[in-house]
């Protein structure tokens, strides 16, 4: 079973480096793009509030996000940089090499 994770020279499998680097990628994007859009949703509605028909909500967040702007720009270039930054610092970890 230690073959699987681990080859002969003692080191993780490249395919174990690149799914974990993904994964974290993943999960740490979605959550750091939930938070802030989350946050941007909140001041949204605290500035415009919640409209007067409950039944039409979803198009009203839709509308007063406006992701089609430059704020989905904005989360485009949110994930950008995290996949660099994920990259790197899986990179980091597994080759060993520190820079002080």
């Amino acid at each position: 079973m230690k073959h699987i994770f681990i080859n002969k020279n003692s080191q993780v499998r490249s395919g174990w480096k690149i799914a974990s680097t993904w994964c974290s990628f993943f999960f740490g994007t979605n959550l750091l793009v939930g938070i802030i859009l989350a946050g941007y949703l909140l001041i949204m509605l605290a500035i415009k509030g919640l409209p007067s028909q409950s039944n039409n909500i979803s198009s009203y967040i839709n509308n007063i996000t406006g992701l089609n702007s430059n704020f989905a720009m904005f989360l485009d270039l949110v994930q950008c940089i995290s996949m660099i930054f994920f990259v790197v610092l899986f990179w980091k970890a597994y080759t060993g090499t520190r820079t002080y």
